[in-house]
């Protein structure tokens, strides 16, 4: 772009004598600024990654610098009349409206101060409007940096804040796990994922059984503490990054893992089962019997006609199933097959 700057400021010289228009430096910056804020904004929308999109802006931004620049170093050693506010306005528009970060702004902006006062005095030497020239674009610099780095710092304050409040109205207050409408976002999620990669899901409904004994005769707090320490139980047993648990309701729990070894799914239920029994002291001095879990489980692979909604119905049944028997058991589940999912069995079995 910045030969092409140049071949414009060759082409319109002979246009000057007639008057007809200014300096060509100038139109050269209208002609080069324009179209790189334009291709740069064009470019970087269709960017996949925000590393990528910031590259696609640097890009953009320094071949349209780079033309501005060649266009006014033209415009002094024809001795035209120097477009002054071009390099501010370009200055300006680094910090204000490239979407560069504020360190990449900073780097090309002091380039092209620093580039114009060597060509400047290797074309002229150094004289009073160089030294003022350079003044402004220094000082346009660092209100320029100053003012770009409090805004990306407010900006990422306002990124966590909304993290923060996405988060909180995302999770049960009292347990710490996702909530109903957060954790069906998740396994929506991951049953999609699990039917294009051919995966299996584990999916676990979790009952606290006789939980409004609890609460009436051994008090809230005690109910509390059965809820917490059960959901610390389900937040050790779900740490891997496509794993999740959520809190349906006061005494029901909710509970998938992707990709998980068959086997493993079954030793997680008894480990779940067991996770109250550090509670039970303190239940039998508030004579209450054995704290215990009743659950369903399904352990699915996608595949024809199998969706979502098939594997709660079926989970659901489980737990009535358990509940039926007697409680203090998990009912299992399993649906589909590796071979009609076209996936392979767990070979490891994940490490919680």
């Amino acid at each position: 772009m910045g030969f092409v700057a140049v071949g414009t400021h060759v082409l319109l010289q002979k246009f000057l004598g007639l008057g007809l228009i200014g300096s060509p430096a100038n139109l050269s910056v209208v002609l080069m600024s324009l179209p790189a804020m334009v291709v740069a904004y064009a470019f970087a929308g269709r960017a996949r990654t925000p590393a990528k999109q910031q590259l696609l802006q640097l890009a953009c931004a320094g071949i349209g610098s780079a033309g501005i620049l060649i266009a006014v170093l033209v415009g002094l050693d024809q001795r035209y009349p120097f477009p002054g506010g071009a390099l501010l306005l370009l200055t300006i528009y680094l910090y204000s409206a490239s979407g560069l970060q504020s360190r990449y702004a900073l780097t090309l902006a002091l380039t092209i101060a620093l580039v114009y006062t060597l060509g400047a005095v290797m074309l002229g030497g150094p004289t009073r409007d160089t030294l003022f020239e350079t003044y402004y674009l220094l000082l346009a610099n660092a209100i320029g940096a100053v003012g770009s780095f409090l805004n990306e710092r407010n900006g990422r304050r306002v990124f966590l804040h909304e993290e923060q409040l996405s988060e909180r109205a995302s999770r049960d207050s009292l347990s710490g796990l996702l909530n109903r409408a957060a954790f069906h976002d998740f396994i929506e999620r991951a049953w999609g994922m699990a039917q294009r990669e051919g995966k299996c899901l584990g999916l676990m409904l979790l009952d606290l059984d006789h939980f409004k004994q609890v609460n009436d005769t051994a008090g809230h707090k005690f109910g509390d503490d059965v809820v917490q320490t059960f959901s610390q139980a389900l937040r050790e047993l779900t740490r891997r990054a496509f794993d999740c648990a959520g809190r349906y309701g006061g005494d029901e729990f909710v509970a998938a893992w992707y990709d998980i070894d068959e086997a493993r799914f079954h030793e997680i239920g008894a480990r779940l089962r067991e996770a109250l029994c550090s509670l039970d002291d303190e239940a039998w001095r508030a004579g209450l019997p054995p704290l215990t879990v009743s659950g369903g489980a399904v352990y699915a692979w996608p595949g024809q006609g199998i969706d979502l909604s098939d594997l709660f119905a079926a989970v659901d049944a489980q737990l009535y199933e358990a509940k039926r028997a007697g409680r203090n058991r998990i009912a299992y589940q399993t649906i589909g097959s590796a071979e009609q999912a076209g996936g392979e069995i767990p070979r490891v079995a994940a490490d919680f």
